[in-house]
């Protein structure tokens, strides 16, 4: 039986496609390596597609084997790809490879390298499946790529007897000879009893595992074997392999082998694959001599249902290698009928094609410019690539790796004033292949300047006299020039932030913003600018820091530079300004890190301390994983701090659960800074509380609050509870007491499961006692079935919920009217309420 045997593929008469897709991305991970996504939308249909085309005509480009160490294990394609990649080996690209096994975690096909075969892999011998005609990808030793079937050449001999082996790793049929080796995948050769089995041991190099060349002979030992008619399988060794005979004539004719017996087994493989510097066994082809010609039956779920796929295809004379990935299975992607992907492989220019794995593993990565490592460009399907036993990596082999492209940047950008200085700072450097080379830095370029504008120092650029000229660097063979310009006068200038309202015995720091008739920045010199401040505000360093004194006052500080003078009025202290009241709620929004939680307004008679509501959060931190859990409340678009408060103010109705509050300022170079409302562990009290952050004295305005949140990093003390938050304010002056609210209601808390005990001076009427002259409400109003029980005595009573549980976090009101009667006849003398929060 011939092993090369193709399984026609021929039209199905399904719908026809036209799989020319759009490039909507494309870079050179390589100066002869080309990659580029492509996108259709065509109807409900969405198509993406990752395309790698690759020039292993030049000499240093080569596609190479990728298998995980040690072997056989698992590893992402990122991860193999790291693993080789270094100099003189730098890998720019690749795609996952053939199908695997992931409880042995070996390949399913074969596998070899350097001529080595690392694994026989299987072969089906049904024609829906991917390995029914048995194909590959590989290159020779000439640097040319391979696509295409194969033939194994396999025989063995006893006693001087030398007969062909029909196939490896399938199933047995009639009056064939089947060779079973460890890369089967199965500990048994699971066969039908209509044969007769030898199992070999002892081989003086094992089939599987890299220690057999194409071309050896191996010998071993019979160790054992199975007669026709025995239902019991035959068990395949590490160390050996097992030939199969089908059907009783085959058994007769080997029925005299013994244990004992010496055995020996040849395998070599057909032209061109016996030059190969590696083959990648997969299935089925997809293109063959340019034209789509799958090697499986095309009624075959595995060609009718779109999936993710993968492929890796040539052109006519190999000097092209194509990595080719679609993706499937998620939001963006439909993935491709197996037909389809080979008509869209066609479209691409490719001339003869085989598949790889799919589904989960399809993926592609490549190399980015000024990149040390490819990276992942596909979307795969599982949400992150999957481990895999085998890849294919686009390789630059460059020896020399010498600099041939340098990027370098300025720390400041614009003109500079004479005598200024401004620093450089190194991109990358690159060889001709866009390797980055990561041994150089800015210290082994060699700086210059042309123009006679100034002068470098190590990577400081001097500014010395008025004009244009270059920032030269230069390093092997790379050269890069980037244009500077020195100024003597200043056209326009001010200071920021200007105009200040700022709190007392607060810092803040003013620059000197200096530019041309166009408005291009202008780089001043170090400690050009001359600070002043009028005394009454406070007092200002040679950096332009004022630091203001603690009473409430009006003045103004002054920037002075070449006789020419920029002044800014500053108010120190002043009123207190509401930031937010929370009494929209919609205004709010709620945000989670290993929590959930909810934000809105205060309702019925719930907490509020000021204004018509409150904000009432509400977290869970029982929800979440190990690590800090966090509940946030989100102002939307964020809240404007008018200039520059010493403190910020909160009431804070606590729930003394020892937790963290905080919040988050955001400044005006967008830099982000924590600040406590509590220490942490130390939100530790019940009812309202009003507390104080301080603001850093880092933070450049325009400042803004964009979180108030409750945070837990011990994982004993993660539990659920509610929030109430109020008046939020920003204070401009410390001795100012504006912190008084209107109304702080307190409650105190008690268990679900609480009991309520009401004791009267007198017995009382039991008739008198209905759910309309003793019950409990809750905070918007509505009754909360209870069971109210009097003692014998009839001056006690117990009131419960119906359920036998009030809700959690939530507010109630107990009333007992003064309707109730004595048994007397007599009315109490007024009703009395209690609140009360659950916990």
């Amino acid at each position: 039986m011939a092993f090369g045997m193709v399984f026609a593929g021929m039209s199905t008469g399904a719908k026809a496609a036209t799989y020319e897709l759009d490039t909507i991305d494309s870079f050179q991970p390589a100066p002869t390596v080309t990659y580029k996504k492509q996108q259709q939308n065509s109807g409900s249909i969405e198509q993406m597609a990752d395309v790698m085309e690759i020039d292993v005509s030049e000499q240093n480009t080569t596609v190479q084997l990728g298998l995980p160490t040690p072997y056989p294990r698992l590893g992402t394609l990122s991860s193999q790809a790291q693993a080789v990649s270094g100099e003189g080996n730098r890998v720019v690209g690749g795609i996952n490879g053939s199908f695997f096994h992931f409880l042995t975690q070996k390949p399913a096909y074969m596998v070899s390298k350097g001529q080595r075969i690392i694994t026989m892999g299987a072969v089906s011998q049904q024609s829906n499946d991917f390995m029914y005609t048995p194909a590959a990808f590989g290159m020779n030793e000439n640097g040319d790529a391979m696509t295409g079937t194969y033939e194994l050449d396999m025989e063995f001999t006893h006693d001087g007897d030398t007969q062909k082996v029909d196939s490896v790793n399938t199933s047995r049929g009639d009056g064939e000879i089947i060779l079973y080796t460890s890369s089967y995948g199965k500990e048994f050769t699971k066969t039908n009893p209509y044969g007769y089995e030898v199992v070999v041991t002892g081989v003086d190099k094992t089939v599987d595992g890299g220690e057999m060349s194409f071309g050896d002979t191996i010998s071993g030992t019979v160790k054992a074997k199975r007669s026709y008619g025995n239902k019991d399988w035959a068990e395949i060794p590490d160390d050996g392999f097992v030939l199969s005979f089908g059907g009783g004539q085959l058994a007769s004719r080997y029925q005299d082998v013994q244990p004992g017996d010496s055995i020996e087994l040849k395998i070599d493989v057909d032209d061109p694959w016996d030059d190969s510097e590696f083959m990648l066994a997969s299935g089925p082809m997809l293109l063959q001599n340019g034209k789509v010609d799958l090697t499986i039956d095309l009624n075959s779920p595995k060609v009718t249902m779109p999936q993710p796929h993968t492929a890796v295809g040539t052109n006519a004379d190999g000097s092209k290698v194509y990595f080719v990935t679609v993706d499937g299975r998620n939001s963006v992607a439909d993935g491709m009928r197996l037909d389809d992907f080979a008509r869209y492989l066609q479209s691409l220019g490719v001339y003869n094609a085989v598949n790889l794995d799919g589904g989960g593993s399809t993926s592609m990565v490549a190399r980015k410019k000024a990149y040390i490592y490819p990276s992942v460009m596909n979307r795969p399907s599982d949400g992150s690539e999957r481990r895999i036993s085998t890849s294919l990596m686009a390789v630059i082999q460059n020896p020399d790796e010498r600099a041939s492209e340098i990027s370098f940047y300025k720390e400041k950008q614009g003109q500079l004033l004479e005598g200024a200085e401004v620093n450089v700072g190194l991109s990358y450097v690159l060889d001709e292949y866009f390797t980055y080379l990561e041994d150089v830095d800015a210290d082994d370029i060699e700086w210059s300047v042309e123009g006679n504008v100034g002068r470098m120092e190590g990577t400081t650029f001097v500014a010395e006299q008025a004009g244009t000229g270059q920032i030269v660097a230069e390093y092997e063979d790379a050269v890069e020039k980037r244009d500077i310009t020195v100024v003597d006068e200043i056209d326009r200038f001010d200071i920021a932030p200007g105009d200040l309202q700022i709190g007392t015995d607060t810092k803040q720091t003013f620059t000197f913003e200096a530019a041309d008739a166009d408005g291009n920045p202008i780089i001043l010199p170090e400690n050009a600018v001359k600070w002043s401040a009028d005394a009454s505000v406070g007092t200002m360093n040679d950096n332009g820091t004022l630091t203001t004194g603690s009473e409430e006052t009006t003045g103004s500080i002054t920037a002075t530079i070449n006789g020419q003078s920029v002044s800014a009025d500053v108010q120190v202290g002043g009123d207190t300004v509401v930031l937010s009241d929370f009494d929209n709620a919609g205004d709010w929004s709620v945000s989670t890190v290993r929590s959930w939680g909810q934000v809105r307004g205060a309702q019925g008679f719930e907490p509020i301390a000021e204004g018509s509501s409150s904000l009432r959060l509400d977290y869970n931190f029982r929800t979440g994983g190990a690590g800090t859990s966090a509940t946030y409340a989100v102002p939307d678009g964020g809240i404007d701090i008018p200039g520059k408060p010493n403190h910020l103010g909160l009431w804070v109705y606590g729930d003394d659960a020892d937790h963290w509050l905080r919040a988050r300022i955001v400044d005006g170079e967008g830099n982000s800074y924590a600040v406590n409302l509590t220490e942490e562990d130390q939100l530790n009290w019940k009812g309202w509380k009003y507390v104080e952050a301080k603001l850093p004295d880092a933070a450049a305005l325009p400042l803004k609050l964009d979180q108030i949140y409750i945070a837990e990093t011990t994982e004993s003390e993660k539990d659920k509870n509610v929030l109430f938050l109020d008046q939020l304010k920003a204070f401009y002056d410390d001795s100012k007491d504006d912190v008084e609210a209107m109304n702080l209601p307190e409650y105190d808390i008690y268990p679900t499961n609480k009991t309520w005990e009401v004791t009267f001076n007198t017995r009382m009427d039991e008739d008198s006692f209905t759910n309309e002259n003793i019950y409990v409400t809750n905070h918007l109003g509505n009754k909360v079935p209870v069971t109210v029980d009097l003692n014998a005595t009839k001056r006690v009573a117990y009131i419960s919920a119906e359920s036998g549980d009030f809700l959690k976090d939530h507010l109630f009101e107990l009333v007992v009217t003064d309707k109730l009667e004595s048994a007397y006849g007599l009315e109490l003398k007024e009703s009395r309420t209690m609140r009360f929060m659950t916990r």
